[in-house]
């Protein structure tokens, strides 16, 4: 059913246009006002399809009553009525953005039922549009935000007119803002290195000539200081629609590649010395960098595929180096204890399924694991260990094999890792082999660098075995499946074996909605068994805490105070409920006066996860 308005203060306009409507073949309901407030007051509460908007009403006139209306209501079609017969009142009317309009005592029934029926097609036409180019804009700067993540740029050039232009990125890889000039091949190749520059032109000239695609890395002395290396590109092509020929390149600043590159050492002495001096990447509790892989992963069928393929490859040239290095730094570290942290299942999963789509090393990977769960473990060592795995199974299936991973907490938590051959991998398989070389792995008492590269994957995967205390299992000669023990950390379980006979009891103190729910993610994350209760203001909390019996309170630290209650005073409440300070300031002066106050400890807020589990657990084990 359509819902229309009438705007008209004339009632022998209203009852012609209600004998009009009576004709129209389509379901409607009229509503009539003789105001352009009393309209806008009925649109507040009925779903207005159209509006038939008189432009001579009683408290206003002329076009100010169409701007009004559109200030109040652009999302409705608006058909004007005027008794004006000069065209131009119309016509502006349609400037300002009317769908229609209607000469009084020019039209009849068919006439208006058309303009109502085509104003609301066309508007819904122009809504359709406005968001198709909305969605294409917020495309175009999705796609250049992940052009300049992985600094790649291009050019465009017409072959017969030498015309050239830079994408923005372009621009910025080579030290220049972007559209600051009108680019030439010229301006690209004054640029490239001169022990490099030769063979740059020649490459490019042939491509020119023969069409053949040109791939070449070089050097570029950017503002006559910087030294970057570029990852060239270029091919001529024809454009469909129009014919033209052209010259298109892409050009990648892969100067952070190529350096990470020169780390890899030569001899065992550099590789431990270099593991000492890397010894700090063992502390990494995540990967961050494997977020990238998500990012590219989501990309849509809009996105040029070339640059999803250039992205794939660059970042998997970016991680092989920092984790052939994290390699050596495991294999260096003299401390045999793994770096344990609380993790949440979900991060497991997640930097796993990373790894696991960055590499494209199995043709299946599934990951039943629904838990909520947080467990103590080295992230990355557990991310290093997936990495060596996937690579060293690839080894002997070809890449062709399943993996299933499943989480298990009734007896014991740990992680079940089976790998079985693809249903679809024909003879490629080496399945015997791959179970003896992991069984000759899992026995290993010495982990030795290497030079070699597959050699230094086993020594790493062989300690990730060690550390983890992975169990090996096998059925029917080929179905592998890992065993890796984890420690489930919860609410009733702690590091001293402390019990608690309770849910645990938190008071949150903050006045910010979007903290609170910050919080309690955080809470519920890692702590199985919770009760919750929220203060807005010190006044409140300081009530709950009367009332009721909390193990722990977070306090805002910089709460406005409410009825008299300060925060100091709720730090010295008369329960001693031990109460965390969460400050934006940290500075000494603050922290010695919070500690002073009363606050049991005192941290960041918004605080990070490993912070504010660190401090509730010293709480807990008093």
């Amino acid at each position: 059913m359509e819902h229309i308005l009438l705007i008209e203060d004339n009632l022998p306009d209203v009852e012609l246009i209600k004998n009009y409507l009576e004709d129209a073949s389509f379901a409607y309901r009229l509503y009539t006002v003789k105001s352009l407030q009393d309209g806008l007051d009925i649109i507040k509460h009925h779903p207005i399809s159209v509006a038939l908007l008189d432009l001579a009403l009683d408290d206003t006139t002329g076009l100010p009553t169409l701007n009004s209306f559109f200030d109040e209501v652009p999302y409705i079609p608006v058909v004007v009525l005027t008794g004006n017969v000069n065209e131009v009142l119309g016509m502006n009317a349609i400037r300002a953005g009317a769908q229609d309009f209607l000469i009084k005592g020019e039209f009849n029934g068919k006439q208006l039922i058309r303009a109502i029926r085509h104003s609301m097609l066309r508007f819904k036409k122009q809504i359709d549009l406005r968001k198709d180019a909305w969605q294409l804009q917020q495309q175009e700067k999705y796609n250049k935000r992940l052009l300049a993540w992985t600094k790649l740029g291009s050019w465009e050039m017409d072959v017969l007119d030498n015309t050239m232009t830079w994408s923005e990125e372009m621009y910025r890889i080579l030290g220049f803002q972007p559209d600051s000039f009108a680019p030439k091949l010229s301006d690209y190749l004054r640029l490239v290195y001169n022990e490099d520059k030769e063979e740059v032109e020649e490459q490019l000239n042939e491509a020119i000539k023969t069409g053949k695609l040109c791939e070449i890395e070089h050097r570029a002395l950017v503002n006559n200081r910087t030294v970057k290396y570029l990852q060239l590109r270029a091919q001529v092509t024809s454009l469909e629609s129009s014919g033209k020929i052209i010259f298109i390149s892409t050009v990648q600043d892969i100067t952070d590649i190529h350096r990470a590159l020169q780390l890899h050492i030569s001899t065992k002495s550099d590789y431990l010395e270099k593991g000492k001096l890397s010894k700090n990447l063992l502390e990494i509790s995540r990967m961050p960098f494997l977020s990238l892989a998500q990012t590219i992963a989501q990309l849509d069928e809009n996105t040029s595929q070339h640059l999803i393929e250039a992205c794939k490859l660059r970042f998997r040239e970016f991680s092989d180096v920092f984790l052939v290095q994290y390699n050596i730094c495991l294999l260096s570290n003299s401390d045999p204890s793994p770096i344990e942290k609380l993790v949440p299942i979900s991060e497991l999963k997640d930097n796993f399924l990373q790894i696991a789509f960055t590499e494209s090393l199995a043709q299946n990977i599934r990951w039943d694991v629904a838990s909520k769960e947080s467990v103590l473990a080295d992230q990355s060592l557990f991310a290093l260990f997936t990495y060596n795995l996937l690579h060293t199974t690839a080894r002997y299936y070809n890449h062709h094999f399943d993996l299933n991973v499943i989480f298990d907490i009734k007896k014991a938590p740990c992680l079940h890792l089976k790998i079985r051959p693809h249903k679809n991998s024909g003879l490629t398989l080496q399945p015997k082999a791959l179970v003896q070389h992991l069984q000759e792995l899992m026995t290993k008492n010495t982990f030795e660098l290497s030079e070699n590269r597959q050699e230094l994957i086993d020594n790493a995967l062989a300690k990730a075995f060690s550390q983890l205390k992975i169990a090996l299992k096998v059925e029917n000669g080929q179905d592998i499946e890992l065993v890796i023990p984890l420690k489930l950390q919860n609410a009733l379980s702690y590091l001293n074996g402390n019990v608690l006979k309770h849910p645990l009891r938190t008071l949150i103190v903050e006045h910010q909605s979007i903290l609170q729910i910050s919080l309690r993610r955080m809470l519920q994350a890692n702590f199985q068994e919770m009760e919750i209760n929220y203060a807005e203001n010190l006044h409140d909390g300081d009530l709950k805490i009367r009332l009721k019996d909390y193990d722990f309170a977070l306090l805002d630290a910089q709460i406005p105070v409410k009825n008299g209650v300060s925060v100091a005073q709720f730090l010295h409440n008369k329960k001693s409920i031990p109460v965390i300070a969460l400050t934006s300031d940290l500075s000494d002066a603050n922290k010695t006066a919070l500690l002073k106050a009363g606050a049991i400890n005192c941290i960041s807020n918004p605080p990070q996860r490993e912070e504010l589990i660190e401090a509730i657990k010293k709480i807990l084990e008093q």
